[in-house]
């Protein structure tokens, strides 16, 4: 590559990039980011979910998490929208809440469990720049679709392949069984 220098400056002058090619990258880069789209909106929220344990049960209560947290957690770590037999909530073996006399024998407080321990402050601040990045990554996709659709783009192929971003995902989940 030839590198010459402006005559104005000492600063060396890059030659241009062929037009036709930046623009091709250009739209393989914006079709490529309106079919993944969704997939990164899911992987963003779902991560947030999980950074903060909204997928498993309450280590303070016991109270088990909603049903479809649950399963959206678990579909973004092993791909399978069932919950495996060990997470399901079991309903037979809980006791009632109005049994006053059960955990009563050791001296306890009934229901009572162990405080949940504090998290160190470097942990806590990954959390939250975790947290940031997830929503940063969903606000900027989001703004991204909107620029998909700008006046000179084709607006039935941006919507197509958005559609297909959401629905060949969903389609493979429930060909899956799972």
């Amino acid at each position: 590559m030839d590198i010459k220098t402006d005559t104005n400056t000492t600063r060396p002058v890059r030659p241009r990039r062929l037009p036709t090619v930046m623009m091709g990258v250009r739209k393989l880069h914006l079709y490529g980011g309106v079919l993944f789209a969704p997939a990164i909106l899911f992987f963003a929220v779902t991560g947030i979910l999980q950074v903060y344990g909204q997928h498993e049960p309450n280590q303070a209560t016991g109270a088990p998490p909603f049903a479809l947290i649950a399963r959206l957690g678990n579909l973004h770590k092993t791909q399978s929208f069932a919950l495996p037999a060990k997470d399901r909530p079991k309903t037979k073996d809980r006791p009632k809440a109005k049994d006053a006399s059960i955990g009563m024998a050791s001296g306890a407080a009934p229901h009572a469990r162990a405080a949940p321990k504090s998290l160190p402050l470097a942990r806590i601040l990954l959390k939250a720049f975790v947290t940031a990045a997830a929503i940063g990554l969903a606000l900027t996709t989001l703004l991204g679709l909107y620029m998909a659709y700008a006046p000179n783009r084709s607006p039935w192929l941006v919507g197509g392949l958005l559609a297909a971003g959401v629905l060949v995902p969903l389609i493979l989940v429930i060909g899956a069984g799972t």
